[in-house]
């Protein structure tokens, strides 16, 4: 039994280092596009809650493999910056601000950026 488990303990810990791999390189390329704010979530009282919501509209994010770009259509003002993806794919950090990847789907993003008291969720822009 004691040898079975030697043999086993390696392929385990590969095994699971390349699922972490796998979840942090599927992220990094699902999250590739253009995405708009559909809803904002507010997990307590935000001062500002107003102005997030009126700022969102007509946003849309733009994430590259080094960059993200946020043009907002009302004024067409575009920013760029970058954002880091979580060696494990879990989190998605942009401005100082790290927000949890809780859904990334090809069609949906909902990030829980819990430190700032909200969820945003996106759909994909064709």
């Amino acid at each position: 039994m004691k040898a079975l488990l030697t043999r086993l303990l390696p392929i385990c810990s590969l095994a699971l280092c390349s699922i972490q791999s796998l979840s942090q390189e599927t992220n990094r390329q699902k999250i590739l596009g253009s995405w708009t704010v559909t809803i904002i979530e507010f997990l307590r009282r935000v001062d500002d809650s107003a102005s997030l919501v009126n700022n969102s509209n007509g946003v849309i994010i733009t994430f590259t493999e080094d960059k993200v770009t946020v043009k907002i259509k009302s004024d067409s003002t575009i920013r760029t910056s970058s954002y880091t993806i979580s060696p494990d794919g879990s989190t998605l950090t942009h401005n100082g601000i790290t927000a949890t990847i809780a859904k990334l789907t090809d069609e949906e993003l909902v990030l829980n950026v819990a430190k700032e008291g909200f969820i945003q969720h996106f759909k994909r822009v064709h």
